[in-house]
């Protein structure tokens, strides 16, 4: 069940999980996610909007924001590279800017912000399908290949890459000394991921 305020659409388990993870972590860290993660989703989407796609909702997970976009209106894999890239850019300019700051002046939580844009950075560069490194891999296969040979060869380093990042979340939870959130983070994305992918797929074909 979502909340909806124009285009943009509030899954109500957001609040509910984020407070949750507030209480079992005993810090701040999912909300520096949180917002590291609305800054990736926004160098997304001024790339689309420059590109001139056509967005039809956005939607907050906990831990996960989706954008559902007219895919046809991606002219080329060219634009398609172009959009996947400015999500992770983002998060790059964000490091950049703040470190450049932390040389004048310093303040509370700037590294852990820096880790998180660098954390929202490289973990959506993974070449997993419905992540940007996914859209990426895609894009460049498609260029040499057929489809059929690019959706094989992307749905198998998807399922790597998965089986590695849900054998790192269980590595995480032990060197944090059973900092559970960590753990619950790394299976939820992966879960949001997958079940964004294929709300997407269905919207596809309906």
């Amino acid at each position: 069940m979502n909340l909806k305020i124009k285009k943009v659409y509030i899954n109500l388990l957001t609040p509910l999980f984020m407070i949750a993870l507030i209480v079992i972590d005993r810090s701040i860290y999912p909300l520096v996610m949180f917002a590291c993660a609305i800054l990736h989703e926004a160098g997304h989407y001024a790339a689309m909007k420059m590109c001139g796609v056509e967005i039809y909702k956005i939607v907050f997970y906990p831990f996960i924001i989706y954008m559902d976009y007219n895919e046809k209106s991606l002219v080329n894999y060219k634009a398609e590279i172009i959009t996947a890239v400015c999500g992770p850019l983002m998060n790059f300019l964000v490091i950049i800017i703040l470190l450049a700051v932390s040389r004048f002046y310093s303040f509370f939580g700037l590294p852990l912000i820096v880790f998180g844009n660098f954390f929202i950075m490289m973990f959506n560069l993974m070449p997993v399908e419905g992540f940007d490194g996914g859209r990426i891999l895609k894009a460049i296969v498609s260029l040499k290949f057929e489809y059929t040979f690019t959706v094989k060869i992307c749905n198998i380093v998807s399922f790597i890459f998965i089986v590695i990042l849900f054998l790192a979340g269980i590595y995480l939870f032990f060197i944090t000394e059973f900092n559970i959130s960590v753990l619950i983070i790394m299976i939820f994305v992966s879960i949001s991921k997958a079940f964004a992918y294929i709300e997407k797929l269905y919207l596809i074909k309906r």
